[in-house]
């Protein structure tokens, strides 16, 4: 995980010449088109499916799985990044990498024909599991394929490539929505898919894990546990039946905190100094911001009457900070580290006073 190129192939063991210099640079080079293309099309259908879910809940009549749409989709998407994680330390990063993009096209296509919330629902967790996958190979990809130096500015490129997805994602999907059908905004995102696979797969194929001693066998079990428990959870706190809530909520928030346990360092969950509490902060960080911003698009158009196209200018304007955000965050710790402390404390008054 630490090598700055892959691993050569046994084809390239028996080439008689090294690649030249001008070939290696142009590998690399559609390598990154190839990322953030993968990136892009992610940002495109997470900015996407929030403009269009009230719209999609309103006509299936199921506001009340509403949350569900973002539930499923983040809990899939745990149980995708830690597979996809344990393919990728086994080999190649071509597999989980077609793998994922096949289960993200299925979530799209059910979702794109859903006749009913739960289809919707089921959709969404297909899309999950594909999209914590995707996730997990490029950010992979960025570790094997790139030396340390340029590493910084991979990441902040792949934060730069959400810039394009947050000025038309959310916008055209709210046109689409209302010139066309919500439908197309699913369907539309599967031609670029394709795009995207016949880019990466091929080249994805030669990024393989460099030599090292067996690290430990990581197991989906944890990742399972808080997902299901966290399922559980959330069915038995929304059920008007106060002894199915309990029935449900108590033991699936057991379930739920021994995998979240398992999955993050140690101490995280009581916040202890330095990694843990690190992780921890930015897990409740996330879940302040997607929490809000699935439902800030509910309240836009289904109490104030926005139209769909309002609705995503709107959402589009925090995915364009946040690129913002991250360049700045880069340019101010490439000066100095000494101001990161500050700089954390007024990034979360600046989020606190955005909430």
């Amino acid at each position: 995980m630490t090598g700055a190129r892959p691993a050569p192939s046994a084809a390239a063991d028996a080439s008689p010449a090294p690649r030249s210099a001008d070939g290696a640079g142009l590998a690399q080079r559609s390598l990154t088109i190839g990322i953030l293309l993968g990136v892009t099309l992610a940002a495109f259908e997470s900015l996407a499916v929030v403009t269009v879910a009230p719209r999609l809940a309103e006509e299936l009549g199921g506001l009340r799985l509403y949350g569900w749409i973002f539930s499923g989709f983040l809990l899939a998407s745990l149980l995708g990044t830690v597979a996809a994680g344990r393919l990728a330390d086994s080999g190649s990063l071509a597999r989980p990498l077609a793998l994922s993009l096949v289960a993200f096209g299925l979530g799209l296509a059910v979702s794109g024909s859903a006749s009913t919330m739960s289809l919707v629902v089921a959709g969404r967790v297909l899309q999950g599991l594909g999209g914590g996958g995707l996730s997990t190979v490029m950010l992979t990809a960025i570790t094997r394929a790139y030396p340390d130096s340029r590493r910084a500015r991979m990441m902040a490129l792949t934060s730069s490539a959400w810039v394009v997805p947050a000025l038309l994602g959310p916008t055209v999907a709210g046109f689409v929505a209302e010139a066309v059908h919500w439908r197309a905004v699913f369907w539309g995102i599967l031609p670029l898919l394709v795009v995207v696979g016949a880019m990466t797969v091929p080249r994805f194929r030669h990024l393989v894990p460099p030599p090292a001693p067996p690290a430990p066998v990581r197991t989906l079990a944890p990742a399972l546990l808080l997902a299901l428990g966290t399922g559980l959870f959330l069915v038995g706190v929304g059920d008007d039946r106060a002894w199915l809530a309990a029935a449900l909520a108590l033991p699936g928030s057991a379930a739920a905190l021994f995998g979240l346990r398992e999955l993050l360092p140690t101490g995280a969950l009581w916040l202890r100094p330095g990694l843990p509490a690190v992780v921890a902060g930015r897990g409740l960080l996330f879940a302040a911001m997607v929490g809000v911003e699935a439902f800030l698009a509910l309240m836009l158009t289904s109490v104030h009457g926005y139209s769909s196209t309002v609705t995503g200018a709107v959402i589009a304007t925090g995915s364009i900070s946040w690129a913002a955000g991250s360049w700045l965050q880069s340019r101010l710790d490439a000066r100095t580290s000494a101001t990161r402390v500050p700089r954390l404390r007024a990034g979360s008054a600046v989020l606190l006073a955005g909430l």
